[in-house]
């Protein structure tokens, strides 16, 4: 788990070496294993080779070594008349001597003579004793005495012993007598041959091998020549040998010490007859080191190889991939930073290159998206700073009622959210004619109104917006022909004039300056008529609230006077002026006459309080405090003034209840009689019903209706009928 996380959390350019590195590594190994078993195979093809090689060589030695024999043989003629001594019929003691005399400078280990009979004469060996006989013997001897005589070579084995030896056979002759006998010369082939034959070299050795038992050899111990013996005697390898191949070994051996041998097997051949086997081995030992160097060597130049391989991937891994991402990731980091303008730089074709262009288009659509999303944000901020001034206009309309007040606010508020150069509010006079300037922002907007700025309706972008009650636009003040410039603003390079229109009317209009061209979108004056149109209904609504507020007041001050008649007629019609509770009685008592006091209450402290109804005073409470109580304090004054309050609204409540109950009664009674009155069958019933039911509703002794046409005189004095002026008729309800 560790490995994976840290494997992830390497570099590419780190995993790409480090996956070269194990490839180097692998490929090593193999080559290592291979290359061990491709040089351990070229030692093995050399030493078969060179085995192959000493056996031909030391066949064609032992060749040698039998015409060396034979030179030995002429040499010891060539010293010692042996030819005269046998003609002349010395004794065979004599011609001993005389052998013996010959042999110490021959290099020779046996010396034996024949007559022409083939019969021994006699003979010298350096071990002792006689040649044995055999049959190669009798073949040599018979070929050096056939005919003229044939000097002859060749192996003698020698079954007892069992020894085997190089012979010569040299024929003697005497003058005039022709081929008197021979002369046998031999040397046994045993360790000192071989050494001789192999030249004494150290790294070839050498055993002959006949019958299954070694006849001599040429090792340089005794137990190497043990760990070799057995494969010396290979059955196998002999019944080779003795068909007449010579055999090479099918693998190289090795001694107890790691020396690694090469082994051959070559016959030994006399008259197409192989006599005995040469066993040939080659110490590889310098080979063995050559293939340690060798693969030494290998391994320095793979090594070095693998080096130059890695530091080339390397720099390729660096300069096509490593740098590449990195100069890459360097560029999404600086995007994801918020670089948004940042690229890569394609150098190549490769996935690289495609991965970096790709990358680059993709950034590319991301930086117009997010600069279209930023102006989107920006456009929804405005659009929210917008709305935010919509609402606050409308919070404005509707709390501040004050015409100046709320349009010098709005004028301000609107420069401020929608970032204006100047905003100004004209209001169209009384008689129509003139946009009078009523708000202005900033000190051009001070400096006009002292000056009492207006344009007339009609003209300019102001006064064309009042006439056609709808906005309008200049884009370009220079190209503009209907706006009048104003020279308090001297940096307007864009207006829009905005018609304040409620219930059908124009009320003015609302002018609008920036000082950047096109500075209003269509957005943009939707939402300031939505404010203009705001404006005017508050504007609208001041002036009706103010005028409502006028009829309010008159109306409170008329009703305030009928509500003081009422009372005064109220009072007037009361014997009752108030009542007392005392603490003592334990009960209300009546205040019969005005100004009448508590005699009880005199000395204590007291507190006389107004009770109003609609700002008139139609009594007093008075309050007094026992005398051990202390003074009175302001929050038990305020309870009494909360307490008077609201006695004088549950009186006048009384008042008014009281009054509308006697005018249902007298709208009831007034319905009853003009009732009956619609059902009097005819104008004599209309008028005793009429005079009956004045005379009940009224509560008279007497009531007259009375028909006629005249002035009514007064009443007599007598308490008579009152007097007509007139001729007339009626009836009297009495």
């Amino acid at each position: 788990m560790k490995v994976s996380r840290f494997f992830k959390n390497l570099g590419i350019g780190f995993k790409s070496i480090l996956v070269v590195v194990l490839a180097l590594l692998t490929l090593q190994v193999v080559v290592g294993v291979v290359g061990r078993a491709a040089v351990r195979r070229l030692i093995f093809q050399v030493g078969q080779n060179r085995a192959k090689e000493e056996a031909a060589v030391i066949q064609s030695r032992f060749a040698e070594s039998r015409q060396d024999i034979l030179k030995s043989a002429d040499y010891l003629l060539s010293r010692i008349a042996l030819q005269d001594a046998l003609a002349e019929g010395q004794s065979p003691a004599d011609i001993r001597s005389m052998m013996v005399v010959g042999m110490l400078g021959a290099d020779l280990d046996s010396v034996a003579i024949v007559d022409s009979s083939g019969v021994y004469v006699t003979g010298v060996q350096k071990r002792g004793g006689d040649i044995i006989v055999s049959p190669q013997q009798d073949e040599l001897l018979a070929t050096a005495m056939s005919g003229t005589g044939t000097k002859a070579t060749g192996i003698i084995f020698e079954v007892d012993g069992p020894a085997l030896w190089l012979a010569a056979a040299v024929p003697l002759r005497s003058p005039g007598r022709g081929v008197i006998g021979a002369l046998l010369a031999a040397r046994q082939v045993n360790d000192e041959l071989l050494q001789e034959v192999n030249f004494s070299r150290e790294d070839v050795h050498l055993a002959v091998v006949a019958d299954g038992q070694v006849l001599a050899q040429a090792f340089p111990t005794p137990e190497l020549l043990g760990e070799l013996f057995p494969v010396l005697l290979d059955e196998a390898a002999s019944e080779q040998v003795m068909s007449g191949q010579t055999v090479i070994a099918d693998d190289l051996l090795s001694a107890s010490d790691g020396t690694p041998y090469g082994l051959a097997y070559a016959p030994l051949v006399e008259h197409d007859k192989v006599i005995a086997t040469i066993g040939v081995a080659v110490d590889l030992g310098q080979l063995s080191v050559f293939q340690g160097q060798l693969l030494t060597t290998i391994a320095i130049v793979f090594v070095t190889l693998g080096l130059v391989i890695l530091v080339i991937v390397a720099l390729f891994v660096r300069q096509g991939i490593s740098l590449p991402i990195g100069r890459l990731v360097s560029v999404v980091e600086g995007v994801a930073s918020g670089d948004y303008g940042r690229r890569a730089k394609v150098t190549t074709a490769d996935e690289i290159g495609r991965l970096s262009d790709d990358f680059n288009n993709m950034a590319a659509q991301l930086q117009e998206t997010l600069g279209n999303l930023e102006q989107r944000r920006v456009d929804l901020q405005r659009r929210a700073l917008q709305m935010q001034a919509s609402a606050e206009v409308g919070r404005a309309a509707t709390s501040i009622l004050d015409v100046d007040r709320l349009i010098q606010h709005v004028v301000e508020l609107i420069r401020e959210r929608f970032e204006l150069y100047y905003v100004g509010l004209f209001l169209v006079d009384e008689a129509g004619r003139w946009a009078v300037l009523r708000a202005g922002t900033g000190e051009a907007g001070r400096a006009m109104l002292a000056r009492g700025h207006r344009i007339a309706v009609g003209e300019g972008v102001i006064g064309w917006s009042v006439s056609h009650a709808e906005a309008r636009v200049v884009e370009e003040v220079d190209a503009d022909a209907v706006r009048l410039a104003t020279p308090e603003l001297p940096d307007t390079r864009s207006e829009a004039a905005l018609a304040l229109r409620s219930r059908d009317r124009v009320l003015g209009a609302l002018t609008v300056q920036s000082d950047r061209p096109r500075a209003f979108d269509e957005e943009s004056i939707a939402v300031l008529q939505t404010l203009a149109d705001q404006v005017a209904v508050a504007i609208d609504n001041a002036g009706l609230f103010a005028e409502s507020q006028a009829a309010l007041e008159a109306e409170r001050r008329a009703y305030g006077e009928l509500s003081r008649q009422a009372w005064a007629d109220l009072l007037h019609a009361r014997s009752i002026t108030g009542y007392h509770y005392g603490v003592e009685q334990g009960r209300v008592t009546r205040l019969l006459g005005d100004g009448q006091r508590v005699e009880s209450a005199e000395g204590l402290p007291e507190v006389e309080l107004p009770v109003e109804v609609h700002g008139v005073v139609i009594g007093t409470i008075v309050a007094h405090k026992p005398a051990n109580a202390g003074e009175w304090q302001d929050d038990e004054v305020t309870m009494l003034h909360e307490l008077a309050d609201q006695l004088g609204i549950a009186m006048e409540s009384a008042r008014l209840y009281q009054d509308t109950q006697l005018r249902a009664a007298r709208e009831h009674l007034v319905g009853d009689i003009a009732d009956r009155l619609q059902r009097a069958p005819d104008m004599e019933m209309l008028l005793q019903i009429a005079a009956q039911e004045l005379n009940r509703a009224l509560k008279g002794s007497r009531a007259y209706v009375r028909l006629g046409i005249g002035a009514w005189g007064d009443e007599s004095d007598d308490g008579g009928e009152p007097e007509d002026a007139g001729d007339g008729s009626g009836l009297v309800a009495e």
